[in-house]
This record gives C-alpha cells, structure tokens and sequence, in this order.
C-alpha cells in the first residue's frame, strides 16, 4: 500500500476479502457512503470498505478498465450520463439517482422519520413532502440548468455547492426564494454559451427521472433537516432540532416500507446481479 493512501496492490486486493473471509470486496468513495451501500450487499459475501476519497476512488476505476475483475466499487451516479463513460465495467455499480442522499431522502424515508421522531405511526406526510419537493425543484429548475452545464463543459462555477440555504427564505424555511434563485442565475449565466445552455436543457427535457433525482444530494441536505424538524413540530408536541449526522442517522438506511420495490433499490440490485456475473470470487 502506498504511503497514506488506501490504494493497495493488485495482489494486495485480491487476497483482501479472503482476510475478512469475504468472497469479495467493495469499495466506496467516503466512510459516509459505506453503511449505505452494506445493506444491498450481501453481508456474508461482501465486505463493504471505503477507499478514502475520490481521488482513490479514481485509481480503482481506472483498475476496472484494465480488465482487473476482483472487486466492485459503488458510487455515485452524478452527472455522468450526460458525459463519455469514464468506466463500462458491469462491476461499476452506481445510484438511479445524482447521489446516494438523493436516495436517503425518499419521500417514504422522510415520512418514516417524521413518524418515528413525532412517535406516531398513524401520521401519514407523503402529499405534504411531495408538495414541497414539487415547489423546491420548480425554484431551483435554473441552478439545475447551470449545474448540468457546470459539469458538462467543465467550467469551475460554483452552482449548487453543498448546500441550498443561500437560496432559501429566510422568512419561510424551507422554501425557496426564487429571486434569490434568479438573480444568481443571471450573474452566472454569461459564463456560459447560449449552445451550451440550449444543450443541457435539451439533455433535462428528455430526461425519463424526475428532477429531484437528478438535483446534487448535498444541496437538497438542508431542506430536508429543516423540513422534518418544521413538519415534526406542527403535527405534534415534539420539537426536534435534528442536525445533519442526525438526519444521516434517520435516513441513511431505507425502511422497506415501498411495495413494490422502489426504482432506486431496483436499479441497484440489478446491476448487483449483472455484476455477479463477472467478478472472480476469492
């Protein structure tokens, strides 16, 4: 293993999952994505470690494209349908949605928390949460746009960045001000061609998913915490202040509470599957 990174040797790595007596290892960006992604894998098969940080991350695509079969790394999906595949290994397996806290917060998952923090199964939340997902992504539709052309045509603008309270109402958390929203997408609009803006949303129009799933996860963070805490208080006596690693906390696992089974977890265990076709088992 190099000197304070976690890329180790090609044979370093396939012995690896032999030492957790594992048949296989997979690997993940951040510490924050590994409990994630354990409960898609089997735990008696795979042990799920993360590689710390993108910059490894990348030296183990890189190894897939060289043909190396004895792991699979998960992550997330971001923007990169939009761009040339960086990777067409089937032991690649990434999320349906922008990121895995797009996943996390499922309006199913947002509702189980709400009921569990306000200690009352019977409240039922989804019409409320997917009203104010509908007005969030209806605001923000502009920043999505400018995002999108950011990542694209690799132009160093800082857009969504990792959070959306800039953004927000001061006067009405969490909704947003769609000036504010205007405004900052005027300022930074001239950073771009009207070709390249006219591309992006030709590339969001025939976009099959729903924008939600295609906002950064990040940015939706704060919108979320605030929501449930809001949404918590008015229908009952409790007043949570959650704070983001306990909204990590509420949110990180889903309940399995979708029937049928969500597109999310659908797309990831399909690629779990194609996956097991190709990977070499220690």
């Amino acid at each position: 293993m190099a000197a304070n990174t976690l890329v180790y040797s090609e044979s370093a790595l396939r012995v690896k999952a032999a030492f957790y007596n594992k048949k296989a290892m997979v690997y993940v960006e951040g510490t924050d994505d590994i409990i994630f992604w354990e409960q898609f894998f089997d735990k008696n098969v795979y042990k799920v470690e993360d590689v710390g940080g993108c910059g490894n991350f990348k030296s183990y695509i890189q190894r897939l494209n060289n043909g190396e079969k004895s792991f699979i790394i998960a992550g997330d999906l971001d923007y990169s349908l939009y761009m040339p595949s960086t990777c067409n290994s089937s032991l690649y397996i990434t999320t349906y949605s922008h990121s895995i806290e797009n996943v996390m917060y499922c309006p199913h998952n947002i509702n189980h928390a709400v009921q569990r923090l306000a200690r009352d199964s019977r409240i039922d939340s989804i019409n409320e949460i997917e009203s104010f997902y509908d007005r969030f992504v209806s605001n923000v539709d502009k920043l999505l746009i400018l995002d999108v052309a950011n990542n694209i045509f690799n132009k160093g603008v800082k857009i969504f960045g990792d959070s959306c309270y800039r953004f927000l109402d001061q006067k009405n958390l969490p909704e947003v001000d769609s000036n504010k929203v205007t405004n900052f997408y005027n300022q930074n609009v001239k950073c771009f061609e009207e070709k390249e803006i006219n591309h992006v949303k030709d590339v969001l129009q025939s976009e099959h998913r729903s924008k939600r799933l295609l906002i950064k996860g990040h940015f939706l963070t704060e919108a979320v915490r605030l929501w449930i805490n809001k949404r918590v208080s008015a229908v009952s006596t409790k007043n949570p202040q959650l704070n983001d690693d306990a909204l990590y906390e509420a949110l990180v696992t889903c309940h399995d509470i979708c029937t049928p089974i969500c597109q999310e977890r659908k797309h990831i265990f399909d690629q779990i599957k194609e996956a097991e076709k190709e990977i070499v088992f220690v």
